[in-house]
């Protein structure tokens, strides 16, 4: 069964004025994500392709739990698919004036006072990201406050921060309709959906020239994507098909997958057990896509510590 645009349908049928939100605000992401290359031209893309990539990716994961989301969620695991790499093309004032709000990015800068600013916004992002959304709130349709919070959240959530702080990430938040919004859940899945596009697609050839990039870690981060040829949702695992005939990278494709095995670990860990949602698949498989064989497996618990 395919579960593809799920998740929109699901909310334009059940929840017409919602879905229209999301519409309206998805055209106001379009330009703000663009703005990304600003800081980072020769950067993996982050434009809403990513983000359609992410909902896909989340489509086929929830599967049939659809069921049991309401329309409440799917529009904040919507609109954070769109906007959790906003804080990546930020401007110079907001990021100094962000920066100036965050103890962590002052500590940082101060002890490494050499670093530009990209690099601290490549670290940062998904903070930046929420002081983003939280900033410029008025240009967006959100329903209610706890909507936005709830945005911001699951944003921020999709690297680095603690998705077992019941503060930060309350198994329940009741919104004034009754609906309950289950934020470890939806964190997790951007979490595990944004790391999961990471195959060739991903850098559209006319968007980046190989021969243009100088730095070491841009080019074998290119070669990466390249080599993934598919990432491809199972009924009880993750594949992805890989190209290894490039020997120069075999070794950070190793290392980016033990990554992914940690990261998809931690996010079935979250979701067990601080939601009443279930994923299907539980481990990640590798597969060289000359022989067609597993280079790789790995159970959901062996990288989680």
């Amino acid at each position: 069964m395919s579960f593809d645009f799920a998740l929109e349908t699901k909310l334009m049928t059940e929840a017409p004025q919602l879905h229209k939100l999301f519409s309206d605000n998805v055209l106001c992401c379009q330009n703000i994500l663009i703005k990304y290359k600003s800081f980072f031209p020769t950067f993996t893309d982050h434009t809403s392709l990513h983000s359609l990539e992410v909902i896909a990716f989340c489509n086929e994961l929830v599967g049939f739990m659809i069921d049991k989301l309401n329309c409440d969620e799917i529009f904040v695991l919507l609109m954070a698919a769109y906007l959790h790499d906003s804080g990546m093309g930020i401007s110079i004032g907001d990021f100094e004036d962000f920066s100036a709000q965050m103890p962590m990015v002052i500590a940082y800068r101060n002890e490494n006072p050499e670093t530009d600013i990209s690099e601290v916004i490549r670290i940062f992002h998904h903070e930046f990201s929420g002081m983003f959304i939280k900033k410029y709130r008025m240009i967006f349709d959100f329903p209610s406050e706890k909507h936005l919070w709830a945005i911001i959240q699951t944003s921020r959530g999709h690297r680095k921060t603690d998705l077992y702080d019941d503060a930060e990430y309350p198994p329940e938040l009741m919104l004034d309709n009754g609906n309950v919004i289950h934020l470890p859940f939806l964190s997790a899945l951007i979490r595990l959906t944004d790391e999961l596009d990471v195959a060739a697609d991903r850098n559209i050839q006319f968007m980046f020239d190989l021969r243009s990039l100088k730095r070491q870690i841009d080019i074998i981060a290119f070669n990466k994507h390249i080599s993934i040829r598919e990432v491809s949702c199972l009924e009880d695992s993750v594949r992805l098909s890989v190209d290894f005939s490039n020997e120069a990278i075999r070794q950070y494709l190793f290392e980016d997958f033990e990554k992914l095995a940690r990261t998809f670990a931690q996010c079935i860990d979250v979701i067990d057990k601080r939601s009443p949602f279930k994923l299907r698949q539980k481990r990640i498989e590798v597969y060289d896509c000359q022989s067609d064989e597993m280079v790789f497996p790995s159970d959901a618990g062996t990288f989680f510590h």
